[in-house]
Formats: C-alpha cells, sequence, structure tokens
C-alpha cells in the first residue's frame, strides 16, 4: 500500500514538473519515466534487502520461541520513527526482537498499550529483544525509531542514509 501511495506522490510531482498542459501528450509522459523508472528500482531493491534482514532477525528470536507471523519490516531514514498496532494474547509469553541495517546505528523501541502508555523503552538498556507476558489479550503499538544521522560528505553537506528495520514476534511453546 505504500508503495502506491509513494507511486502516486512521484508520478504527481513528475506531473507537475511537467511543462505540457496535456498528460497524455508524448513528451510529458517521457519527462516522468526516468524518475518512474528509478523510483520503481529503488523501491524493489530496498523491498529485497528488508526480506533479507527480516530473515536474519527471525534467527534472533531464539529456542523456545516460534514465529508468529507479524514481521514488521519497512525502511527508514534517520531521525525517522515508524509504527505498528499488533495484538498480543492472553497469558502467552512473546518475545519481539529487532534488527536495522548498521547504517541507521542502534534502533530505540518503545512499546505502548492503546491507551499510550508506556510499557517498555530499550532507550536506556539498548537491547534488541524484549521478552513479556500479557495478562489480558490486548493491542499494542511498537514504534521504532532510528537515531539522528550528523554524517556529512566532503563538501560537509549532509548525506541522505536510508536502511531496512525489521522487528519480529515470537511466542514461547
Amino acid at each position: 500500500m505504500r508503495s502506491v501511495a509513494a507511486f502516486s506522490f512521484v508520478l504527481h510531482c513528475c506531473v507537475k514538473d511537467c511543462s505540457c498542459d496535456d498528460f497524455a501528450e508524448l513528451n510529458c509522459t517521457s519527462c516522468c519515466f526516468n524518475e518512474i523508472f528509478s523510483f520503481l528500482i529503488f523501491s524493489l531493491s530496498f523491498n529485497a534487502q528488508c526480506k533479507s534482514l527480516s530473515k536474519q532477525c527471525a534467527k534472533n528470536i531464539g529456542e523456545g520461541y516460534l514465529l508468529s507471523g507479524q514481521d514488521i519490516s519497512f525502511v527508514l531514514s534517520p531521525g525517522k520513527k515508524q509504527q505498528c498496532i499488533t495484538t498480543f494474547y492472553e497469558n502467552q509469553d512473546y518475545r519481539i526482537s529487532i534488527c536495522s541495517d548498521s547504517t541507521l546505528g542502534n534502533i530505540h523501541m518503545t512499546i505502548r498499550n492503546s491507551k499510550r502508555q508506556l510499557l517498555y523503552d530499550n532507550h536506556s538498556n539498548g537491547n534488541n529483544s524484549f521478552d513479556f507476558k500479557v495478562s489480558a489479550t490486548q493491542q499494542l503499538i511498537i514504534s521504532l525509531i532510528a537515531p539522528e544521522n550528523n554524517l556529512t560528505d566532503e563538501l560537509n553537506q549532509p548525506v541522505d542514509v536510508f536502511g531496512c528495520v525489521s522487528a519480529v514476534v515470537g511466542f514461547r511453546f
């Protein structure tokens, strides 16, 4: 769904920058081809990279845990945050394991209940996994935040960095 929205955004920006009145005209259509093609290649490349990271992260879930099928993967840039809402069932032991591309650094993970009360924050301990049990079935909000980036190139310009982040959920069997 995000790819479609992002594609629409690229197409809209591209059309807006075209110098013709009718998008159906050949010259206007061709002015966007390179941008759209580059975006698609970029998206497919990161999608494959994120799937690979997710498989690696699944191996870190540990013995005694089965993957729940709740695989959360996306591309993040420094200082950005992604959230997802996941259902956890009563009296079940869970482990959430997170992995990220090394270019992003240590990912900050928080877990909140539906009232936004903080249940877990790895900011102080830097752990990449969290074990817990819920006393009642509930939906929890998992937030993953990439740290800020202060990298610059040789001209002292900020460097754009993107990387995959993955979180896998397992339950004890």
